[in-house]
């Protein structure tokens, strides 16, 4: 998930509206079912803040850690 918003609509309670959401949702309760958590952690732009290369370069290692593919 790439916005604050979407995380926000991924753990709300309520209906979702988009079907992508909804998508997201169920793949989070298949996972509930075989005791995985996972968390999903909104950070803001950095832009021309100290510190924007390290978390750069640490958000591309992350992407590259425990990937998993969940059917569509």
């Amino acid at each position: 998930m790439d916005s604050k918003a979407a995380i926000q609509a991924a753990s709300s309670n309520s209906q979702p509206k988009s079907k992508k959401i909804n998508n997201i949702k169920e793949a989070l309760k298949n996972l509930q079912a075989f005791k995985k958590i996972v968390i999903f952690q909104w950070v803001p732009s950095l832009f021309g803040l100290e510190g924007k290369n390290t978390r750069d370069k640490l958000a591309k290692k992350g992407t590259t850690l425990h990937i998993i593919e969940i059917a569509k």
